[in-house]
């Protein structure tokens, strides 16, 4: 066998081939070779490994339905099955992995959800005969009536306030308003009165080309890598490594590049590495340790608390052990805090003034201290709102940042203006930018961002991946991709730079 196989074939059996093994391999290899991989790949499929099912449909001389017979299958756990079965229909449309995938929807919540998923892509003759076994499994739960009202009947079920379109409208909103900033960031806002920044652009200050995200965005689709790829569980250390992977690896870059990284940040991914400190005792806790690094990747957990309905004593806790990660004062994670309960506020459909006035009737005096809330008054007691532009700093300190954000959404009355708006305020741009473009997205709608934009995001479709991964984890409809059972197997070995 040529080296080309021998590369191939430890990619796929690397620990970490869901990011290194990619199908398109497989054309790189002569007929032969490519056949040995492709029965590997079966094998791997059939002993229950999840992340091998998604390149079955990348099989050219595999017979599916002679290879993955049903005998072989029912060997699988429910969950195995289910995903392997699901995805064998999709390529081959065999009614037999449809029907066996039924049997097993009667026991299995997730079977079922795999059902109703494929049911509108079903021939008529199929559909007419699947309705009725759904309909009367959906009376027997409640949780598959939900799945049976919303994918088969149709019905508006989903809480409006969060759905996928809300998710994507957060976290391209926020990759968007992050792209923007790039280039201009640390410049001053003089430099940009008479001549503001309206498109998106390239090279400047970190000399990338248009369109490329930072930091920000790279460790906010880390973390929402993380959450999705343990089947929508927040796990800290495996959060931290998928950062380490990112600073060290250029993982979750727009073009594998690391450009940016916090001091803060960067601290804290060495004491992980180097130290092996827990995750969430890495954050810096001293007052100069209030950078805003820990603000910009909350969308993930954003969304998370949003969906569970966790209650407010469990959300602070775990707002504050993510903060902590990277940021572990105080105003770091108040100032985390304060940026869910308003998104929370608008993602419950909530106008944006009427958010930001209820902000001053939450009591955080349980979790903070008073010092640390009168950092954040006037976000609190209302009077940012009224403050001239030329009150409102634009720094990376994270009350900074929020009171930048924030402002500008209450002087803005669109996603456009609302982002070219904070990038103009310069210095730390980008971040400033990211947060305020979350928050704009998820006012404003996916479909109020730029086309003009969007065409020019780097990376994008990988961005949408992990949006659509993490959604369904969080959702409890993700095909598991995995089990994570030691985070030092996920970080690259090379010490933090």
């Amino acid at each position: 066998m040529s080296d080309k196989y021998n590369e191939v074939l430890k990619q796929l059996y690397a620990k970490r081939r869901d990011f290194l093994f990619q199908p398109s391999l497989l054309d790189s290899l002569d007929e032969e070779e490519r056949k040995d991989i492709e029965n590997k790949i079966v094998k791997l499929c059939l002993s229950g490994d999840q992340i091998t099912i998604k390149y079955i449909q990348s099989l050219k001389y595999i017979d599916l339905n002679n290879e993955f017979t049903i005998d072989k299958i029912k060997k699988l756990n429910d969950n195995n099955k289910t995903s392997l079965l699901s995805e064998l229909y999709k390529v081959t449309k065999n009614d037999a992995y449809l029907y066996e995938l039924l049997d097993i929807a009667e026991n299995n919540i997730y079977a079922y959800g795999e059902v109703t998923d494929l049911y509108n892509e079903l021939p008529d003759l199929e559909k007419n005969q699947i309705y009725k076994k759904l309909e009367d499994l959906s009376k027997k739960d409640a949780k598959y009536d939900y799945a049976f009202r919303l994918r088969v009947k149709g019905e508006d079920v989903i809480n409006k306030a969060f759905n996928k379109k809300k998710v994507e409208a957060g976290v391209i909103g926020f990759s968007v308003g992050d792209a923007l900033g790039v280039p201009i960031e640390f410049t001053s806002r003089d430099s940009h009165k008479n001549n503001p920044l309206t498109e998106m652009v390239g090279y400047g200050t970190h000399n990338v080309p248009e369109g490329t995200w930072s930091d920000d965005t790279s460790m906010t689709i880390a973390a929402m890598d993380s959450i999705g790829r343990l089947n929508g569980t927040i796990n800290y250390d495996h959060i931290m490594a998928s950062f380490c992977s990112w600073a060290q690896r250029a993982d979750y870059t727009a073009t594998n590049k690391v450009f940016d990284i916090g001091i803060g940040t960067q601290t804290a991914l060495s004491q992980f590495i180097n130290k092996k400190i827990p995750a969430t005792q890495c954050g810096g806790i001293g007052i100069d340790n209030n950078g805003n690094g820990s603000l910009m990747r909350m969308l993930p957990i954003v969304y998370y608390l949003y969906h569970k309905k966790i209650d407010d004593k469990e959300a602070r806790q775990i707002i504050k052990n993510y903060s902590s990660l990277t940021h572990g004062h105080e105003i770091s994670q108040l100032g985390c805090t304060i940026y869910y309960d308003y998104m929370k506020m608008l993602l419950d459909g909530m106008d944006k003034e009427e958010a930001f006035n209820k902000l001053k009737d939450i009591d955080y005096s349980d979790d903070y201290s008073e010092e640390t809330i009168n950092n954040y008054k006037r976000i609190l007691d209302g009077s940012l709102s009224n403050e001239p532009i030329d009150k409102i700093s634009s720094s990376g300190y994270v009350v900074h940042t929020l009171e930048a954000c924030i402002w500008t959404i209450l002087h803005t009355k669109s996603y456009e203006d609302a982002v070219v708006t904070a990038v103009n305020l310069g210095n730390d741009t980008d971040t400033v930018g990211a947060i305020t473009g979350s928050i704009a997205g998820t006012i404003y709608g996916y479909e109020n961002i730029p086309k003009r934009w969007l065409d020019k995001l780097q990376n994008k479709s990988y961005i949408d991946d992990i949006i659509d991964n993490y959604y369904k984890a969080v959702t409890h409809k993700v095909r598991i991709s995995g089990k994570f059972t030691d985070y030092e197997d996920f970080i690259p070995k090379n010490k933090a730079k």
